[in-house]
């Protein structure tokens, strides 16, 4: 168990110029470098102030199934590719893990964001793009896509974000029962 411990803890940080493909059942908890970089036109890191959480942004795909690939490591969020940008027309969507085996994961306290919050997502060549939430929901596994993939036609702009949530069900893979997932619209300024 110690091994397994190490490896989770040291497990790696996702390559930057790479999509993930496949979720992994135990995503790595190392810590991310401070040097993390991505390509100057991708989101490189997401910062939610009111709920005190900063964290790099990995680029994520869909697996075998058609089903969008959680990030690589649990300090990471991960942007679907098959979504617009952040801060672009239409609907982009980041998701994050709620937390690992030992340590919390970034997106652990985003139930607790609120109507009006706001946060920004920063690029590669350090362009910011400031968000603001319009609402908060927690909905059951088998509607969230489609809550998530779900276009408010009162937003150009709109960024879901989206982590577990609700009752943690050991039983039933080691995970919950619901998803939170943040709607948000981009604002020209914070």
């Amino acid at each position: 168990m110690v091994y397994g411990r190490y490896r989770v803890k040291h497990g790696g940080v996702p390559a930057s110029n790479k999509v993930a493909t496949v979720t992994s059942t135990k995503p790595s908890e190392q810590s991310v470098p401070s040097n993390y970089s991505v390509p100057a036109d991708q989101p490189l890191s997401i910062d939610l102030p009111t709920i005190h959480t900063t964290g790099y942004i990995q680029k994520v795909g869909a697996d075998k199934n058609n089903q969008m690939v959680a990030p690589g490591n649990i300090n990471m969020a991960g942007w679907y590719v098959g979504s617009a940008k952040p801060g672009h027309s239409g609907l982009s969507i980041i998701e994050g893990h709620v937390h690992g085996l030992y340590s919390k994961g970034i997106f652990y306290n985003l139930s607790q964001l609120r109507m009006g919050d706001k946060f920004s997502v920063t690029y590669g060549d350090h362009r910011v793009q400031h968000f603001q939430v319009k609402h908060v929901n927690t909905v059951s596994i088998d509607d969230a896509p489609k809550a998530l993939f779900a276009l408010d036609q009162t937003i150009g702009r709109q960024l879901n974000l989206i982590t577990c949530g609700d009752t943690y069900v050991a039983s039933s893979n080691k995970s919950y029962s619901g998803r939170v997932i943040v709607v948000s619209e981009w604002t020209p300024t914070q």
